[in-house]
């Protein structure tokens, strides 16, 4: 199936599960393309790890993760009722008796936890509900803004790739200008811009460093017009009130065998943060959007030469988020793991036959 129309199918599927699952197989599908382009040497791609958000956004979207939000909502808002109910009992006590009977405060604040528990359970189902909308709109999104790109990428270069020409010249120039380059809060896709010439640069390169740190750029400029235009989606799917819950206790995410969590550090593989090419950062552009001052797109992880403080405390937060993922992405870029299929052979046969598998997803 040409890409442009597996992008259209998996976006117009019209059940959400299905539909998420159709679109995590896309990413998987616009990976391996972007890939012959890159060269593999190259280290993993932007879809590469978009096959693994999009498997995690699944989580959300079939409601697997609907007790753990209920458990953390009705925590946090039982101690708030707590809190609430014991300072009514005594602003009650003292403007009708005078007087404070301190044995009357615990039954005060028991009822106060139970309500705020109560009213707590019952917004995390509504916004659950909300968050799987949202979530899947913004798989949608993702896929349709960047997933397009990488199709069109695809289509117009790799004749020339496979012919040995590489990619550049007026061609490149051409494919470049047909993007909006407003920036990302705008809708527009500047970032895009810069993330598929690092990507024609990796392809083009023959020396390893050049080719890995152009790759790497490339994934981070992609992810970044990704969480900018997220944004409003992520803040929507987690409410104030348990936004470091949240970011504490439920995402978890896996990356082929791996289970990761970011609320810790990304943890180092085979007792190294980063590959050699990636441990220091010699093109001038990567260390501006690594180490730069705090910009639209530099200084995501200012002085990071190590994995220590990668977690992040609020996942809502842009540079926080944005901080976890390209320390990510940096000690990540040449393991195979990521590049691990995100589902069985069999579990691919009954999506693209238009079912959603029964069992672990």
């Amino acid at each position: 199936m040409p890409l442009e129309k597996m992008i259209d199918a998996a976006n117009g599927e019209a059940d959400p599960v299905l539909c998420n699952l159709k679109i995590t197989l896309a990413h998987r599908q616009l990976s391996e393309c972007l890939m012959e382009l890159t060269g593999a040497e190259a280290g993993v791609n932007f879809h590469s790890w978009a096959v693994w958000g999009s498997k995690k956004a699944g989580v959300t979207i079939r409601q697997e993760d609907l007790e753990g939000a209920l458990s953390d909502a009705s925590m946090v808002a039982g101690i708030t009722g707590g809190i609430v109910g014991l300072a009514c009992s005594v602003g009650l006590m003292s403007q009708f008796l005078g007087a404070v009977l301190w044995w009357l405060l615990p039954p005060g604040a028991a009822v106060g936890a139970w309500i705020g528990a109560q009213a707590g359970r019952a917004i995390a189902r509504w916004s659950r509900r909300r968050a799987a909308a949202l979530v899947l709109a913004g798989n949608r999104l993702v896929l349709d803004d960047i997933g397009r790109q990488t199709a069109r990428f695809y289509d117009r270069f790799i004749g020339e790739v496979r012919a040995g020409r590489g990619i550049g010249g007026p061609a490149l120039e051409q494919f470049i200008a047909q993007m909006d380059p407003a920036p990302a809060e705008k809708g527009g896709q500047v970032l895009l811009q810069q993330a598929f010439r690092a990507y024609a640069q990796a392809a083009n390169a023959t020396d390893p460093k050049e080719r890995h740190e152009a790759a790497y750029l490339a994934n981070c400029l992609a992810i970044l017009n990704e969480h900018i235009k997220l944004q409003p989606y992520i803040q929507g799917a987690m409410p104030f009130i348990v936004q470091r819950c949240v970011t504490q206790r439920m995402l978890c995410f896996d990356i082929g065998p791996l289970a990761l969590s970011v609320s810790q550090d990304v943890p180092p593989l085979r007792g190294r943060a980063f590959p050699p090419t990636l441990e220091t950062v010699r093109d001038a552009g990567l260390d501006r959007f690594l180490n730069g001052p705090p910009g639209a797109d530099s200084g995501y992880a200012p002085g990071r030469d190590s994995l220590a403080g990668s977690g992040a405390g609020n996942w809502s937060d842009l540079r926080e988020r944005m901080g976890y993922i390209v320390t990510l992405f940096r000690c990540f870029h040449l393991d195979a793991s990521v590049l691990q299929p995100p589902y069985s052979p069999d579990q691919v046969a009954q999506i693209r036959g238009g079912a959603v598998p029964a069992g672990k997803l």
